[in-house]
């Protein structure tokens, strides 16, 4: 950053406008501001810092104090700072916060704080925060840093030169813009551990694989094992190592292969003669049994044969029995027309029965109708000479006549 020209209008001693033009110094990068006391030295330094961080360069001053004691009532305290940075010029104007004569009436008013800040592209910034913003923005460091590095007050140098190293390396990397060297150094520094941890990691591994690698005791791979095991081999070697070792085991994994084959032959053989011995005891305890249920038979295969000779006895009088059988067989259909008869013997008299009931209750009703008819005759006889009722009795008679017949007929039956 470097400054090109300083107005101050009724700012510090300075009643009336104030102007100083840098750039007649030359382009040396360093200005020397010299004088007595109380000559105003600080006034310039509180002038810049003003016009760029709204605030004096010292810690001394407010900013209520910036405005000139002996300044016109009509004047107004403000600042306009031109710069240049990086080859782009940039004018900032700016007034503090002051009471002022009031325009209108007595008594005074309250002027309040404002600036502007007009970048290399003409366009114009206003209200102090975002002005503040916008200078940090471009010049990378903020007010105190600005006033350690930048513009230096005196005894001020002391306070870098003695400032710790980590305040001391921040404002030199603000100054220099060397944050993304940093930035990078931290994003290189992190791949570097993550590294570092992989390989440890891998390392771990690889000493977990060498532990557990088996040798017999009678090997002569043995004591190479046993340094690989201490980390006295490197890598390369406990490979080939590796490799040999597989190659061994792969020569005695043949053999055991071809013993296994052998032995399974074997195996065969002797499952085929377990099983034909298997055969041979159950065939051997089958005859056993046999031969008892033999022993238990025998009782029997002698009653079967006295009965196979009586049935050859029995046969002997096959034709006669075949005649009897005949003549029964004969005799047969007479049983069974004998059974008809009597089935229908049964019937009849069951047929009887119920006719011998039925004739006596007709007898019974006869004796009734014939005693009727008596009456009826002696009636007819009472009234012959009268001939009332005449044709009534000769039907009535009629019709006892027909009832007798009836009973007749059932007699009959």
């Amino acid at each position: 950053m470097r400054p090109i020209l300083l107005k101050m209008s009724a700012f510090g001693p300075y009643a009336g406008e104030a102007v100083i033009s840098m750039d007649e110094l030359g382009n040396n990068g360093l200005f020397l501001i010299t004088g007595d006391t109380g000559a105003g030295k600080t006034t310039i330094f509180d002038a810049i810092g003003f016009a760029l961080f709204g605030s004096p360069s010292g810690n001394n001053r407010e900013n209520f104090m910036l405005r000139s004691k002996y300044a016109d009532p009509n004047t107004d305290t403000k600042v306009e700072l031109i710069f240049t940075h990086r080859g782009k010029e940039y004018r900032i104007v700016r007034n503090p916060e002051y009471m002022r004569p009031s325009k209108r009436g007595s008594g005074e008013t309250k002027q309040a704080a404002d600036a502007s800040i007009e970048l290399p592209d003409k366009s114009v910034i206003t209200k102090p925060k975002e002005v503040n913003e916008k200078v940090i923005e471009i010049l990378g460091v903020n007010r105190e840093q600005f006033s350690q590095i930048a513009m230096i007050a005196q005894g001020d140098f002391m306070k870098l030169l003695f400032a710790k190293t980590d305040e001391r390396q921040k404002i030199f990397r603000e100054l220099f813009k060397t944050g993304y060297y940093q930035k990078l150094q931290f994003e290189l520094d992190n791949k570097r551990k993550e590294i570092k941890y992989q390989v440890e990691d891998g390392k771990k591994s690889i000493s977990q694989f060498i532990a557990g690698i088996l040798a017999e005791q009678d090997e002569i791979l043995l004591p190479d094992v046993n340094r690989a095991k201490a980390g006295e081999l490197s890598t390369e070697n406990v490979l080939g190592l590796l490799k040999k070792l597989l190659e061994m085991d792969l020569k005695q994994k043949n053999q055991v292969d071809n013993e296994y084959a052998s032995a399974n032959k074997e195996l065969e053989l002797v499952n085929g003669n377990i099983q034909i011995a298997k055969i041979l005891s159950e065939n051997k305890l089958a005859l056993g049994k046999s031969e008892e249920n033999l022993k238990l038979k025998l009782p029997e295969e002698q009653a079967a044969k006295a009965a196979l000779e009586l049935a050859r006895e029995a046969l002997k009088n096959k034709e006669q029995l075949t005649s009897q059988a005949a003549v029964i067989a004969n005799e047969m259909g007479k049983y069974d027309l004998l059974s008809q008869l009597l089935s229908s013997i049964s019937n009849c008299e069951t047929a009887i029965k119920n006719d011998e009931a039925a004739l006596e209750g007709k007898n019974k009703t006869a004796a009734d109708s014939n005693t009727e008819l008596e009456s009826l005759k002696k009636e007819a006889d009472e009234l012959k000479d009268t001939g009332i009722n005449l044709e009534r009795i000769n039907t009535d008679i009629e019709k006892t006549k027909n009832d007798l017949e009836a009973i007749n007929m059932l007699e009959e039956d």
